[in-house]
């Protein structure tokens, strides 16, 4: 559904600052895999993306999408999935070092000075105490990109990630690893491989990984998340490459990009092959490719009930025609996307929320997050609870014969649902409901029915928002990717700005 948002702002200066600049150039793949570059590039290229519920995905044959399972059991799963996901953002909130016990040090990881060659898989890692050493089929990537990594090229699987720094993947020889897609890509056999030896300046520790020296003095990194999982291994430079959307299918290679080559990788990650991390760290791709691609990149998301079959698109650079309706918000914070969202109104009515409700304070808490790995929108209480009972208000008990579910009826894990009798090809959302966020600057989210409403069972719909926890507790404020898609939503890095435009996202 298309969404008549209208949105304006000004803009700040934000400078970004970063280990390496990589450029961009056009390739051409020999058939034995070699890369060879063909020309310097523009500065605008796009590629696909795919949820993890598009046929593409590779949790589509472990039934892990909404089309093979039940839609309540598909909601479990991603409440769970979010759940992690909150967690794991309050500990990178609060400075916690996202690291299990292991303490990197000079001695702290024994690994060949070279991956794939004179291999000695002894290593003092051990798993961390407390986590679980099985492997949760569920994963932790919601979108997705495939690209080729090295020369000659080897194909991987990456999640992509907004809340997320460095990249990593899996390399041989794994010690600890998870089962993935594809194959292990094996450093070894590329000529464009170098590992980052302890004396570089880029081996220093970031908010998102911390670094240290192997007793072979080369760099080793270690990043961690909420639900105890991490990956370790060797930060190194490699070339990326992926496949651009225009120019008939062009392969796009980034050299010199800095990522981890990770053969300690243990928790809540399963089939894909690693992560690309596009948050404000200096690791991350979005901040290595600055300088190649304006400092912007924009992502367009496809309504993933409405449109399972369609694919996403991620945007670096700046198009030659700019969208008219972008409009534009602060980026707050350093390192993850805040917004400053001052006020909420329902139908024709503001919430009384006060000023303060959603500021982000000088000591990190607060704000609200733009994420793409969280599904759902998530409010800190009690705005939440005020924006769940005006909602509810606002619209009665029924909705174009919807009927107001009460609480032990649902049993779903949300807490605003509706019925009707209407299913199958008849079923549709329970709206029209005119539901708007408003940003900084005069900026307002208009949001659609399918940003608004999740069916999760023939004839029942949710409201896709729920409690992100005590305002004076920890608690957290999300705009998930659900109430993201059919925008564009393009992050301005040099002006320290964010954009939203209406957008037909995976249409023809």
């Amino acid at each position: 559904m298309d969404h008549p948002g209208n949105l304006v702002l000004s803009s700040a200066i934000f400078l970004v600052i970063c280990f390496c600049f990589s450029s961009a150039e056009k390739v051409q793949v020999a058939s034995d895999g070699a890369v060879n570059a063909r020309q310097e590039l523009p500065v605008f290229h796009e590629f696909e993306l795919f949820h993890r519920q598009h046929p593409s995905s590779p949790y589509q044959q472990q039934h892990n999408n909404i089309t093979t399972r039940s839609r309540r059991e598909w909601l479990a799963a991603t409440l769970s999935r979010d759940a992690l996901r909150l967690q794991m953002l309050k500990e990178r909130i609060n400075k916690k070092l996202l690291r299990p016990e292991l303490n990197l040090s000079r001695d702290a990881l024994e690994l060949p000075s070279r991956l794939g060659k004179d291999s000695n898989t002894n290593s003092k890692l051990q798993p961390i105490s407390g986590v679980s050493g099985e492997v949760t089929a569920e994963g932790i990537g919601e979108y997705f990109v495939s690209i080729k990594v090295g020369s000659p090229a080897q194909n991987a699987l990456m999640t992509i990630d907004t809340g997320s720094g460095l990249t990593w993947l899996q390399c041989t020889p794994c010690m600890i690893c998870y089962s993935q897609e594809l194959p292990f890509f094996i450093p070894g056999n590329s000529s464009t491989y170098a590992q980052i030896p302890c004396s570089s300046d880029r081996c220093v520790d970031t908010d998102s990984a911390s670094m240290a020296c192997s007793s072979t003095n080369s760099c080793v990194y270690g990043v961690g998340y909420g639900d105890g999982s991490f990956s370790e291994g060797y930060l190194a430079t490699e070339t990326l490459i992926f496949t651009s959307t225009v120019d008939d299918a062009s392969l796009v290679a980034i050299p010199d990009v800095v990522l981890g080559c990770g053969v300690v990788n243990y928790g809540s990650f399963t089939a894909e092959s690693g992560l690309i991390g596009l948050n404000r760290d200096p690791y991350s791709f979005a901040m290595q490719t600055a300088s190649t691609y304006s400092q912007v990149f924009t992502y367009c998301l496809a309504d993933i009930i409405a449109r399972p079959n369609a694919t996403s698109r991620l945007l670096f650079g700046i198009r030659n025609e700019s969208n008219s309706k972008m409009e534009y918000t602060p980026m707050m914070g350093t390192e993850l996307y805040y917004l400053n969202l001052t006020g909420i109104t329902i139908g024709s009515s503001a919430l009384p929320i006060t000023p303060t409700a959603f500021e982000l304070q000088s000591d990190n808490s607060g704000g609200v997050i733009l994420d793409s790995g969280t599904t759902l929108t998530y409010l800190v209480d009690p705005p939440y609870t005020m924006f769940r009972d005006s909602f509810i208000a606002s619209t009665g008990l029924k909705i174009n014969g919807f009927s107001l579910m009460n609480d032990s009826a649902t049993s779903i894990g949300l807490d605003t649902c509706y019925e009707t009798a209407s299913v199958g090809d008849d079923a549709a959302p329970p709206g029209p409901t005119s539901l708007m966020f408003h940003l900084a600057d005069g900026v307002h989210l208009e949001l659609g029915d399918g940003n608004i409403f999740i069916e999760v069972d023939d004839g029942i719909w949710c409201l896709t928002f729920a409690s992100g926890g005590e305002n004076d507790e920890g608690g957290l404020s999300i705009i998930g990717n659900i109430q993201q898609q059919n925008f564009q939503i393009q992050y301005d890095l040099a002006n320290s700005r964010i954009g939203f435009a209406p957008a037909n996202c995976g249409g023809d």
